[in-house]
């Protein structure tokens, strides 16, 4: 869930935590990963009483300013692979993935689902775009 705030906040282009190593335990497996920014950065946004309602514009009115950039800071905790060969994550799994997250809250799993869906907005989107 922690991820899925971080994930949140790059998408909107507000502050993380500087990359540094730690810990991390997702669905009870403990690995080397991304410090993670809620304690300084997330929680602050989940106190704010427009949380939902600014998540809920930007995502209707600012996802077109998605850009490969962002895509790619949030490849860390959105990509996976089931082939070895290809899938260099810590986990078996994605670190933003709906189900494990659906495990924590309903509402963890909208969040996690939502990252995931702009992100294949911003993919879609530029394709498309040209087109029009």
């Amino acid at each position: 869930v922690r991820y899925t705030f971080d994930a949140l906040q790059i998408l909107m282009q507000k502050p993380v935590v500087q990359v540094k190593s730690a810990e991390a335990t997702i669905a009870k497996v403990e690995r080397s990963f991304i410090e993670d920014s809620f304690d300084e950065h997330s929680s602050k946004e989940l106190t704010n009483i427009d949380f939902l309602r600014n998540l809920h514009h930007f995502s209707e009115h600012e996802k077109d300013n998605i850009n490969d950039e962002t895509v790619e800071l949030l490849e860390p905790y959105l990509r996976f692979d089931t082939s070895e060969l290809k899938h260099w994550g810590p986990w078996e799994h994605r670190v933003c993935d709906q189900e494990i997250a659906a495990k924590a809250s309903g509402a963890a799993r909208g969040l996690c689902g939502l990252v995931n869906h702009l992100v294949n907005y911003q993919g879609a989107a530029k394709t498309v775009r040209p087109l029009l």
